[in-house]
């Protein structure tokens, strides 16, 4: 059974994940504003820097407790930006 420093450690390797994810999902928003939804950019933009805020964060505490990052950051940010871009695509509600 795990103990309670396990399960932090993994929740914050988990949320890493999900935040770097975030990321790319925003990025993927961007893409497409800049072609269709140029005045959706500013926010989108503000909203990718929160996200990037958060991903900052949980290095941090990653780095200080020693946890090892998910598999690579890269897969789940590419996988963000491939879900941020159809998302957007399907219409300007999905976009912001």
């Amino acid at each position: 059974m795990k103990n309670q420093e396990q399960n932090v450690d993994q929740h914050l390797r988990i949320m890493h994940a999900c935040e770097k994810g975030a990321t790319g999902v925003y990025y993927g928003h961007r893409l497409v504003a800049t072609f269709f939804y140029r005045d959706l950019i500013p926010t989108l933009t503000e909203m990718h820097a929160h996200e990037m805020e958060h991903y900052t964060i949980f290095s941090k505490l990653m780095g200080k407790r020693g946890v090892k990052v998910v598999f690579l950051p890269i897969v789940w940010c590419g996988g963000g930006i491939i879900y941020g871009v159809f998302t957007a695509l399907l219409g300007r509600k999905r976009a912001d």
